[in-house]
């Protein structure tokens, strides 16, 4: 029997409380606590099934995955967690994140919790609370902040988040990729039309009901495509003294069973089955999506990037 929205409303304010008084009790050590857990982060690109991994994980009963803790809103707190909603728009904590993020994650995120937690960790996009001035600010790559809003400068904050990261290698880093960067380009134009990006982002879920048909150009594309590597291959240089896992968004959506189980053996958690609340856009054939799929392919066909149109 499925269950009423307003039933599963009163369930979700229920789950809420309960472990916001948890985390209170916690807190104020009336709880028992430790600090014992695997830190990680999830490192990535958007449209790589960082939203999928992150749902996954926040079903383990034994694991604490925030969302986008440094998303380009800087009103408000993705946590994305039962017990942290209220924290979410705290401005006491807002500032916090804002004005010290390395003391903000000491703080709230990598701090005492129930001894049941074994790890807890974040989602971290590439561009995210960066207080250097990266390569995709030049000029060339302002389309794609276009839509979705640049992100901001943290360079008047204290700490540096980044360099935090680095420099403590205990913290263990997925690197999460996507091999098919054509799909990703795709998966990304569609959640901008829709504005549905995925559980706890901006726009909730949900799929697009008719597919939309996009022209793209084949210098952009491979712009974009050699940017999106050149990313990937800074991050893995960048925590190359760190425990890290590499997994793809097709192993992701390949064999959803294999992945989370070596998920949770990378972050030492007992073996769990993992549910996500997440749903996957519709996956529309390429060749009717791409209005010159044709000419694009043929323009690819002598590059790096010719396996991209396989379908």
């Amino acid at each position: 029997m499925l269950m009423s929205r307003s039933s599963a409303k009163l369930l979700t304010k229920v789950e809420e409380y309960q472990c916001r008084t948890e985390n209170w009790l916690v807190d104020r050590q009336v709880l028992k606590s430790q600090s014992d857990y695997q830190k990680f982060v999830i490192v990535c690109n958007i449209r790589t099934g960082s939203t999928l991994l992150s749902s996954l994980l926040s079903s383990h009963p034994q694991v604490v995955c925030f969302f986008e803790l440094f998303h380009r809103h800087l009103e408000s707190i993705p946590f994305s967690v039962p017990g942290y909603q209220a924290k979410g728009n705290r401005q006491d904590i807002v500032n916090m994140r804002n004005a010290d993020p390395v003391q903000f994650l000491k703080t709230e995120i990598y701090k005492p919790q129930q001894q049941k937690m074994r790890a807890v960790g974040f989602k971290l996009l590439y561009p995210q609370c960066r207080q250097d001035n990266p390569w995709w600010n030049e000029p060339e790559f302002d389309r794609w902040w276009e839509r979705v809003g640049r992100e901001p400068s943290w360079a008047s904050a204290k700490s540096d988040l980044w360099k935090y990261l680095q420099e403590n290698t205990d913290i263990a880093i997925i690197h999460l990729k996507r091999k098919n960067l054509l799909r990703s380009k795709l998966s990304g134009l569609i959640a901008q039309t829709s504005g549905k990006w995925g559980v706890g982002a901006t726009g909730g879920i949900g799929t697009m009901a008719s597919k939309i048909q996009v022209n793209l150009d084949f210098k952009e594309c491979l712009s974009d495509f050699e940017a999106h590597r050149r990313m990937e291959t800074e991050a893995d240089e960048f925590f190359t003294h760190h425990r890290k896992l590499d997994l793809t968004y097709e192993e992701l959506v390949g064999d959803l069973y294999a992945t989370s189980q070596k998920v949770q053996n990378f972050l030492s958690v007992d073996q769990h089955s993992l549910k996500a609340k997440t749903q996957k856009q519709s996956k529309w054939p390429l060749s009717e999506v791409i209005t010159n799929y044709d000419q694009l392919k043929q323009n690819f066909s002598n590059t790096p990037w010719h396996d991209l149109f396989d379908e």
